[in-house]
């Protein structure tokens, strides 16, 4: 069975939420604003409920700032350019 909804989300916070209540689904997918959790056919309507109500107050916080390939490869540099140097403590 899939559930769709609607609204602004966090997907990996959202998936956490639902692990925190014992719910397992089977997937939590996302596009923008739309989600959609597989559970089993056999799911019962009171987890069905509480997965409404976690949906329901679900406040997305922000994702963490992946950083790109340029700035990993800057980081490496400075790092490597302070071993070399003896910038930490030889």
């Amino acid at each position: 069975m899939i559930l769709h909804f609607n609204k602004p989300n966090n997907l990996d916070q959202l998936h956490d939420e639902l692990l925190k209540n014992n719910i397992i689904p089977e997937r939590v997918e996302g596009k923008e604003n739309d989600i959609w959790i597989t559970i089993s056919d056999d799911t019962s309507e009171n987890v069905i409920t509480l997965i409404n109500q976690i949906v329901e107050s679900h406040i997305p916080q922000p994702k963490p700032k992946e950083f790109t390939l340029e700035q990993r490869i800057a980081d490496l540099e400075q790092a490597i350019a302070l071993i070399v140097g003896g910038g930490l403590g030889a």
